[in-house]
């Protein structure tokens, strides 16, 4: 028993001895890293935990024609506190600390003066070198922030680190948003405008030295030396927000009431190719509407009968027929081998002889085809050639990624039947923008445009590149076909299958298109249709283009003249209403230094009591009359201000709740945008009031 006792002492001692002298080995080391090997270690700690960040570059801005943002960069910071600050001691800390948590408490509204208090008490002693601020200050709270006691006493004393960053902001919402586009992470994917200029947009990123602190944040350090980042350069496009605005609400307005799957609108000046609106909306799963896809540049589809103006442009052209010349369209029904073709709507009794121009007019499957027919079969690659000459087989060239190419296959593949069904739009694929794109040609005589969406780019208010309109090879076709297709067109509006939008203001040209799209699986069977009309205005002297297209809808109405052209009709009647130059008995009115005042029984003393302290003679006023006042250097007049119904008042100068007096008793619908004065109003002054219910004021 005695020995086993002593056995477990010694091995009890022996325990003991080596744990002492493991600790006494564990000291020893601690002081001689301390004494002697301490800057190497440190060094090597500095060397693992500092490294070279990349600091973000602001990306430029894209704008619309008239200068507003359509999509910019917004600043947004991080401020931290590092309580280890070596500058910060403990005096500070104690005599600073509770002002602080005041002013945290204050501005988060989160939690008591005594729980920030208790929390950043805390943090001092577990040596927090990243204690949160605030995770998304804009600037004016970065500045109200860096106005606090504490942080007054600088960024050494305070710990204060600021880490700035940007998110990307579109301030008109879904306007435009799928042209516009976006940049994926790590530039993977890129869409639209900001894809394509991502190049000038991106800027050049900078570099700083950062320290990593405790929670995998880090801390910049040796400012000095960092190098700064280049901001991007800004994109200016041609896009038009007002004409944009009204696309996209009659559009989506059109796709809800005919529960169709998407549809697109573009608008191009005729004369440039320059495109002010481009509209695609789709319907998500939920039901609803968004811009999804960009359906004006990528979508390919047989656009049935606005094909059928380049099929008679290419027969008005190769000078088999002039417009007056007439064709038997079998009273709306013919056969083309085992092929039977009918036309949409027969013709009445009698009427089964149609000229060139009414078989256009009618959209006449049968009359179109048997003029192609007759005097192309011999010779298709002459149809061909044509397709190519108006610009039908090559893409646009539009900027934005994604356009795809025209299917219009070379006559070794054709059948026998091929050039029959060409000519009213089927066995070939066009884009809604390459088919706009020949219909502006016609518009601009014959003259091909490329249609382009940037005007410049700038940076720091400096034009860097101008982009030119550009000709897309010679023209299309003569002088005499270009001119009689043109009437031809305007003839489809006065009197053909758009009859419906013709109106007494202004002139309309263009083309109705119903078009059945196929599928892989059912070819035609499912009856999918789509509606489109393309065309421009005003048909005398074109300023725009515009093209409508509305797949699948299905409440029962899908001719074009019924679900798109209405829609080119109300896009058409915006536009004219605010755009001066279509207008000569508009004259552009002068911005002056005046007041408006609005009158009626409440300002009527008033204003007499006024003038007559002035000494100036003043006609009382009925109630709803209004003045213009108008002060010089030592003298100002009163005088009454005549209301004419059919124009667009002029408020500049008012203040706001006279402009929405004014404006609102003539049964406008106003938005605001500012404080002040109105400033710029849209429409303008003097514009025909018919067809503009609403109108935009710009206050400063």
């Amino acid at each position: 028993m005695a020995d086993n006792k002593k056995d477990i002492l010694w091995r009890i001692y022996a325990v003991y001895f080596g744990a002492v002298v493991f600790g006494i080995a564990i000291l020893f080391k601690a002081f001689t890293i301390n004494a002697f090997e301490g800057e190497k270690w440190r060094a090597m700690s500095q060397e693992l935990s500092i490294r070279t960040m990349t600091v973000e570059a602001k990306r430029g801005s894209i704008y619309a024609d008239d200068g507003r943002a359509l999509a910019n960069s917004v600043p947004y910071f991080e401020i931290r506190i590092d309580f280890m600050s070596d500058a910060m001691t403990d005096d500070i800390f104690n005599e600073y600390i509770e002002g602080l948590a005041i002013n945290l408490s204050l501005f988060h509204g989160d939690q008591s003066k005594e729980a920030y208090l208790s929390e950043m008490t805390k943090a001092r002693q577990d040596g927090n070198r990243a204690y949160l601020v605030s995770k998304k200050a804009n600037y004016g709270e970065l500045e109200e922030i860096k106005a606090w006691e504490f942080f007054q006493l600088g960024r050494y004393k305070s710990g204060m680190v600021v880490t700035e960053r940007s998110e990307r902001q579109m301030p008109f919402g879904i306007l435009a948003k799928r042209t516009i586009g976006y940049v994926g992470d790590g530039g993977q994917f890129k869409v639209g405008i900001e894809g394509a200029f991502d190049e000038y947009l991106k800027g050049t990123e900078g570099e700083i030295l950062v320290q990593r602190l405790a929670g995998g944040t880090y801390k910049p350090i040796n400012t000095e030396s960092a190098i700064a980042a280049v901001p991007g350069k800004n994109v200016h496009t041609n896009i038009n927000i007002a004409i944009q605005d009204v696309a996209e609400r009659e559009l989506l307005e059109t796709l809800e009431k005919n529960s169709a799957d998407h549809g697109c609108v573009v608008v191009m000046e005729v004369a440039t190719g320059k495109i002010k609106a481009i509209v695609n909306i789709g319907r998500k799963n939920d039901g609803t509407y968004n811009e999804i896809k960009n359906y004006a540049v990528w979508e390919g589809a047989e656009p049935g009968s606005t094909f059928k103006a380049a099929s008679m442009l290419a027969l008005l052209d190769q000078g088999f027929i002039n417009k007056s010349d007439s064709v038997d369209i079998e009273n709306g029904t013919t056969w083309f081998y085992d092929q039977k073709m009918k036309d949409s709507h027969p013709p009445k009794a009698g009427e089964s002889i149609l000229s060139a121009q009414q078989v256009l007019e009618r959209s006449s499957n049968v009359g179109i085809a048997k003029l192609a027919n007759k005097y192309f079969a011999p010779d298709p690659v002459s149809f061909y050639n044509h397709m190519k000459k108006f610009g039908l087989t090559e893409l646009t060239g539009v900027e934005v990624k994604g356009e795809q190419s025209p299917v219009i296959n070379t006559p070794d593949n054709w059948s026998g039947v091929s050039i029959a069904w060409m000519s009213t739009g089927y066995e070939l694929k066009l884009t809604p923008l390459q088919t706009l794109t020949f219909y502006n040609a016609i518009a601009n005589d014959g003259i091909p445009m490329k249609p382009y969406l940037v005007d410049r780019i700038s940076e720091y208010d400096n034009t860097v590149i101008q982009f030119e309109p550009e000709v897309m090879g010679g023209k299309i076709a003569s002088d005499l076909a270009i001119q009689q297709l043109q009437e031809m067109l305007i003839g489809v509006v006065e009197r053909g299958t758009a009859k419906s939008i013709s109106n007494d203001n202004y002139s309309i040209a263009g083309k109705t298109g119903t078009a059945q799209i196929a599928n892989a699986s059912t070819n035609y069977a499912d009856k999918v249709y789509q509606s489109s009309f393309v065309g421009y205005f005003p048909a005398d002297k074109p300023i725009y283009s515009c093209i409508v297209v509305v797949t699948a809808p299905s409440n029962g109405l899908y001719y074009g003249s019924s679900v798109a052209a209405p829609v080119f009709k109300e896009i058409a009647d915006k536009v004219y209403a605010t755009a001066l130059q279509m207008h000569t008995d508009v004259e552009e009115v002068e911005a002056d230094p005046i007041l408006f005042a609005c009158s009626g029984k409440a300002l009527a003393a008033d204003l007499y009591q006024v003038m007559f302290q002035i000494g100036e003679d003043f006609e009382p006023l009925d109630e709803g009359e209004y003045v213009r006042w108008s002060a010089e250097e030592s003298w100002m007049t009163v005088e009454k201000l005549e209301i004419n119904t059919e124009k667009i008042p002029d408020v500049r100068g008012m203040g706001l709740t006279d402009a929405l007096y004014l404006l609102e008793s003539e049964g406008y619908e106003v938005s605001v945008e500012g404080y002040g004065r109105v400033t710029y109003q849209e429409p303008a002054a003097g514009t025909p009031s018919q067809g503009w219910d609403r109108i935009k004021l710009t206050l400063k």
